[in-house]
């Protein structure tokens, strides 16, 4: 059974920024400058690869622990991911990101 849940939208942005912080923390230990860490798109860009697999994994632990407890933070962490999916992309292969498939850390889940 699906459920569905009401997420208030102070809620859901409050989340965002929690898991923007925890990105960017992760980017500045993997040497990527303060200053490029100013937003969650530049952070996501200015990952290093390896850093990407580890965010896109962090992002999808805290979606399936969150799911019971707090649906905005499992909300927001598929969000987040879904960004970086379309940054990653973007940054890849500007003019052929619409159709892509693979993913550098493994193909697109479900």
């Amino acid at each position: 059974m699906i459920e569905h849940h009401h997420v208030e939208p102070v809620e859901f942005q409050r989340c965002v920024a929690l898991l923007s912080r925890k990105i960017g923390d992760l980017a500045v230990r993997a040497g990527v400058p303060e200053e490029e860490c100013l937003d969650l798109e530049r952070i996501l860009t200015a990952l290093p690869s390896l850093s990407r697999s580890r965010a896109y994994v962090i992002l999808d632990g805290i979606n399936v622990q969150a799911l019971k407890g707090s649906p905005a933070m499992a909300m927001a962490a598929r969000y987040v991911r879904a960004l970086a999916d379309g940054v990653w992309d973007s940054a890849q292969h500007p003019a052929a990101t619409a159709n892509r498939r693979e993913r550098p850390w493994g193909p697109r889940a479900g």
